[in-house]
C-alpha cells in the first residue's frame, strides 16, 4: 500500500523536503516579492496536509492489520512508513507526524504485558536471611565506545590510560569484546537491552512504542518494587535534552525515581546544545555521592562527550598527543581521540570519589555501540544479514574482592543483569536472556542474538582475526 511507496523514498531526503515547507512559508512572509502570499500559503497548506493525512491513513492501516504482527519482539513486523518516520528525530515534520502517531498509533502495541523475548528463562530467588551488607550499583554506558579502544595507543601513548590500568586490577574483570545492540533505537537499544533484558525491536525504536507499551522486566524493579523495604534509590543520568528519545518518559516506565538531564546537571549556557561535556554529569552525581544523599543506590549513567561530531570539549580540553593528526588533516579522528582522553580523565576523578565514599559499590562500564564516521577500525561483522557490533565491558568490584582473570570469550549485553542479580543478594523474579560472567563455565554458555545462536569462544577468535586484518590499514603514528 502507501507504505511500500514511501519505503522507496530515502527518509532523510523526504524529511528534508518537508522541512523546506515551513521554511518557505516564513521566508515569504519576510520577502513578499518572491511569492504571492495567499497562493503560497494555500499550496503549502495543501501539500503538508496531504502528507500528514497519508501517514495517518498508513498508521490506521497498520492498526487494522495488527494480526499480521507477531508477538515475538525479535521478529516483529511494522510497516515501513511508521518505521522510517518514527525512528528519525530532529526534523520539524517528525513533530507533526508524532501528533498523529499519539492519536492513532498508541494502539498498535498496547498489551498490558511486554513483548515476550525468545530464549528467556524466568529466574526466581528468595533470600531468607537479612543482608549483612547492602551493595550499590553503577552502570556507566559510554557513547561510541568500540571494542579495543581501551588498549589503543597513539604515538606510543594509551588513549585511555586510566581505564587500561583499571582493567589490570585484581578487582576488575575486562571483556575486550561485548556484543551489543544498535538498530532503530540507536544508543537506547543498548540501554533497553541492559536494563530490561529484552531484545530491542529490530525495525522500530522502543521510544516510539507509545504510552500503552508496558515494561515489566526492568532490572530497576528488583531494587525498587520487589525489595521496597531496603529503600533503594534509582536514578538515571544523561547529559542531553530530557525529551530526546523520550528519555524521561522511558526512564519512568523502567521505574527509575527520576531521569536527570542536562537541564538539571549542566550550566544554563549548555541548555540549548545537543552534546555537553560529561564533567557536569560526573560532578553532579559525585556531589550526590559525596554528601551521601542516596543509600543504597542504583545509578544508570550515559556519557555524551564522545558523541559525533566529537566537539563537546573543544575550548575546555586538549591533548597535544594528537597534534600530528590535526596537521595531517585528520581532524575528525583527532577530535574523537581527544574526547576519549577527556572521558578517561573524568572517569578517574569520578571513580575515586565513589570508592572513597562507598567502597561496597559494583561498577559496570560498557559501550553503547561502535562508530562509523572516523578512520578508527570498526569492530563489527555481518552474519546472516545481521550486523554484530562489539564494545568493551569492564566490571569493577569492591576493593576486597579479587576476580581478575584472562578472558578469551565474548560477553553480551544481557549478561550484565544476570551478573548483578546474584551479587545484589536481593530476592527477585526476573526473565533472563544472559548468563553470569563470574561463573566458572560462563564461556560455554550460548549467545542468542535474534535468530542467531553464537559460540562465545569461536566469536572471540573470529573477532581477534577480523580486527587484526582491519587494523592493517590503520596507522598508529
Amino acid at each position: 500500500m502507501l507504505s511500500e511507496f514511501f519505503g522507496l523514498i530515502n527518509e532523510k531526503t523526504l524529511l528534508l523536503f518537508l522541512d523546506t515547507i515551513p521554511f518557505l512559508f516564513f521566508f515569504q512572509k519576510k520577502q513578499k516579492k518572491i511569492f504571492s502570499s495567499k497562493k503560497c500559503f494555500l499550496f503549502l497548506l495543501f501539500l503538508f496536509s496531504f502528507i500528514a493525512l497519508t501517514v495517518t491513513v498508513d498508521l490506521l492501516y497498520t492498526k487494522m492489520n495488527i494480526e499480521n504482527v507477531t508477538r515475538d519482539d525479535s521478529k516483529i513486523l511494522l510497516r515501513k512508513t511508521q518505521r522510517r518516520f518514527l525512528a528519525i528525530n530532529g526534523f520539524i515534520p517528525y513533530n507533526v507526524i508524532y501528533i498523529f502517531y499519539n492519536l492513532f498509533g498508541n494502539s498498535i502495541i498496547n498489551d498490558k504485558s511486554p513483548i515476550l523475548s525468545s530464549h528467556a528463562r524466568e529466574v526466581v530467588y528468595e533470600n531468607q536471611k537479612p543482608l549483612s551488607v547492602t551493595n550499590n550499583f553503577i552502570f556507566i554506558q559510554m557513547e561510541s565506545f568500540p571494542a579495543g579502544i581501551i588498549d589503543e595507543k597513539y604515538n606510543g601513548k594509551l588513549v585511555t590510560p586510566f581505564l587500561n590500568q583499571l582493567c589490570k586490577q585484581d578487582n576488575a574483570l575486562y571483556f575486550k569484546y561485548t556484543l551489543t545492540y544498535h538498530g532503530a533505537g540507536h544508543s537506547f537499544d543498548s540501554t533497553f537491552a541492559v536494563i530490561n533484558n529484552i531484545e530491542p525491536l529490530r525495525e522500530v525504536a522502543q521510544h516510539s512504542l507509545g504510552k500503552n507499551y508496558k515494561i515489566n522486566n526492568s532490572l530497576v524493579s528488583v531494587f525498587k518494587e520487589q525489595n521496597k523495604n531496603l529503600g533503594y534509590k534509582a536514578y538515571s543520568f544523561e547529559n542531553i535534552f530530557p525529551w530526546f528519545f523520550s528519555a524521561r518518559k522511558i526512564a519512568t516506565k523502567m521505574e527509575f525515581d527520576f531521569h536527570y538531564s542536562l537541564h538539571e546537571m549542566s550550566p544554563k549556557k549548555y541548555h540549548d546544545t545537543f552534546v555537553t561535556p560529561d564533567q557536569y554529569m560526573f560532578d553532579f552525581v559525585a556531589d550526590k555521592i559525596r554528601h551521601k544523599k542516596d543509600f543504597p543506590f542504583f545509578y544508570f549513567m550515559a556519557t555524551m562527550s564522545t558523541h559525533m561530531p566529537f566537539t563537546a570539549v573543544q575550548g575546555i580540553y586538549s591533548n597535544e598527543n594528537y597534534t600530528s593528526l590535526y596537521l595531517r588533516g585528520e581532524k575528525y579522528l583527532a577530535n574523537y581521540l581527544t574526547t576519549l582522553s577527556y572521558a578517561d580523565e573524568q572517569l578517574k576523578k569520578f571513580l575515586t570519589i565513589v570508592y572513597k565514599n562507598f567502597p561496597n559499590t559494583y561498577i559496570f562500564i560498557y559501550g553503547d555501540h561502535t562508530l562509523t564516521d572516523t578512520q578508527y577500525p570498526r569492530p563489527a561483522i555481518k552474519k546472516n544479514g545481521l550486523s554484530l557490533e562489539f564494545t568493551p565491558l569492564l566490571m569493577i568490584t569492591p576493593k576486597n574482592k579479587k576476580i581478575n582473570k584472562k578472558i578469551k570469550s565474548v560477553a553480551f549485553s544481557h549478561d550484565i543483569a544476570a551478573t548483578v542479580l546474584p551479587l545484589s543478594g536481593l530476592s527477585y523474579r526476573y526473565r533472563l536472556r544472559g548468563y553470569n560472567i563470574l561463573k566458572k563455565n560462563f564461556d560455554k554458555t550460548p549467545i542468542h542474538y535474534y535468530e542467531l545462536k553464537l559460540d562465545r569462544k569461536k566469536l572471540f577468535n573470529e573477532m581477534e582475526n577480523f580486527m587484526k586484518q582491519k587494523r592493517k590499514g590503520f596507522r598508529e603514528n
